[in-house]
């Protein structure tokens, strides 16, 4: 009898699931002058899965966000992507955290459906990002640019050390070429 009754209970939240797939921040590498926003991506288990409810609030580091999405009642793949809107951060490192709920469509008529609340978060994810000053990111791009090269001579034969009276162009990673001579 209790296999029953756990079957009974537990078949049914598993065919509710709402997954968070992914997070993601743009710009990848933000600074103060950008704009930033970060991307969550759903994966339901159930048919339509539309946005209900959806705040964002930022509280100095930590910001926390949640949702809500109405799902239908029938098995079948819906995937959604929500974006929430940061705009201009200070410089610091930043905690984004998610909870998402999820309600249940019901159909008071044809023409007009409802969606009930999601009490308990069935999501919950996070992720932590830095947002650099114009200045730092110029300084971290510069020591990027300082150690990551190879160095060539005319005929693009490559060198491990840059002896006095050669001719060498550097090659870095970013693209940007520069002409050496050492005398």
């Amino acid at each position: 009898m209790k296999k029953i009754l756990y079957i009974l209970i537990f078949i049914p939240l598993g065919s509710f699931a709402q997954n968070i797939i992914a997070l993601n921040i743009w710009p990848e590498n933000p600074t103060e002058n950008d704009f930033v926003s970060i991307t969550v991506e759903y994966l339901f288990s159930n048919s339509d899965c539309l946005l209900n409810l959806k705040s964002v609030s930022v509280n100095d580091f930590d910001i926390i966000a949640s949702t809500n999405h109405c799902i239908g009642p029938f098995e079948a793949e819906c995937s959604t992507i929500e974006v929430f809107e940061l705009g201009q951060l200070n410089e610091g490192e930043y905690s984004f955290k998610i909870y998402s709920s999820h309600g249940n469509y019901f159909y008071e008529s044809e023409s007009d459906t409802v969606c009930t609340p999601g009490i308990i978060p069935s999501s919950i994810d996070s992720i932590s990002f830095f947002v650099m000053s114009q200045m730092h990111l110029e300084e971290h791009q510069e020591k990027q640019f300082d150690s990551d090269f190879i160095m060539i001579d005319v005929l693009g034969r490559e060198y491990i050390e840059h002896k006095s009276g050669t001719l060498l162009f550097y090659i870095y990673n970013n693209g940007k070429v520069e002409k050496k001579f050492i005398p």
